[in-house]
């Protein structure tokens, strides 16, 4: 069990990154819980800073936003990017999230420029909604669901997309 102090000082360092302030040295006790992770494979594709992933139900793919606003999908068994989508997007994607009950096909986006985009994936074709005035940082999907989206902006909003 981890203690609420190692938790704590966890959260601060990340915190501390997430403002810029990348000096932030972690204390011992949470450098104790990094050597339990090891890396596996480095999939290379993007060509600017990662900033979220998501898995596929099945945990087979991987889809990836990044600063180059392109949306990555990656095969987990062969370490291979299977499809770099030029999302639409204008600035940095900061959230991608497979769309439930869709067979993998319907991908939801965020980004910098305020947009939340759902993409189908088997035409190249996407839905661009614009609910907010500033970033929009976070998106969640309800399970079992298709046509539900939530997004959570800068502006200090919320918004549900369907």
């Amino acid at each position: 069990m981890v203690s609420s102090r190692k938790v704590d000082s966890l959260s601060r360092v990340l915190a501390s990154r997430e403002h810029g302030l990348c000096s932030a040295k972690p204390s011992a006790a949470v450098r104790g819980l990094w050597p339990r992770m090891a890396l596996e494979t480095l999939l290379t594709g993007h060509r600017g800073c990662v900033n979220h992933v998501q898995f596929n139900e099945s945990g087979t793919l991987m889809a990836s936003g990044s600063d180059d606003t392109r949306i990555c999908l990656w095969d987990l068994q062969k370490s291979t990017p299977v499809l770099a989508h030029p999302s639409g997007h204008t600035a940095n994607i900061f959230c991608v999230r497979f769309m439930p009950a869709t067979g993998d096909n319907q991908l939801v986006s965020c980004a910098g420029d305020g947009q939340v985009r759902s993409h189908d994936l088997s035409t190249g074709n996407y839905t661009v909604y614009r609910h907010h005035t500033s970033r929009v940082k976070k998106l969640v999907t309800e399970p079992g669901n298709p046509h539900l989206i939530m997004s959570c902006s800068e502006d200090g909003t919320g918004a549900k997309g369907t």
